[in-house]
């Protein structure tokens, strides 16, 4: 079963959540989560709480703090760095159905996937 995901605010578009969906993630937004305007560090955090790989297109930021956390011990559900922004939200889903769906949480622990 793939991970659950976390939409951080550079991802969080409704079409995006139910492409997920359709492909049977188990998926929230940080607009579900009412974690809508919170700082990366803090959206890192809140995926980190509720044991969910984070998908961002923020990739310098993400990059960063990946670099930040695994220097110093802290871990993360993994990261997911949208790479292509201008890919339809359903043929990303399908990318993430591929690159994940043989994935478990265990497998996506502190990793970083550039999709």
């Amino acid at each position: 079963m793939p991970p659950p995901l976390y939409l951080d605010e550079d991802s969080s578009q409704r079409r995006l959540a139910a492409a997920l969906r359709a492909r049977g993630f188990d998926v929230l937004s940080a607009v579900e989560a009412g974690m809508a305007g919170r700082s990366d560090e803090e959206q890192l955090a809140f995926a980190v709480a509720t044991a969910r790989t984070i998908v961002t297109a923020n990739r310098s930021d993400f990059a960063r703090l990946h670099g930040a956390w695994t220097s110093t011990g802290r871990h993360h559900r993994g990261m997911v760095i949208r790479s292509r922004q201008s890919t339809p939200p359903e043929a990303f889903a399908q990318e993430m159905h591929v690159v994940l769906g043989l994935r478990s949480s265990e497998d996506m622990a502190d990793a970083i996937l550039f999709v």
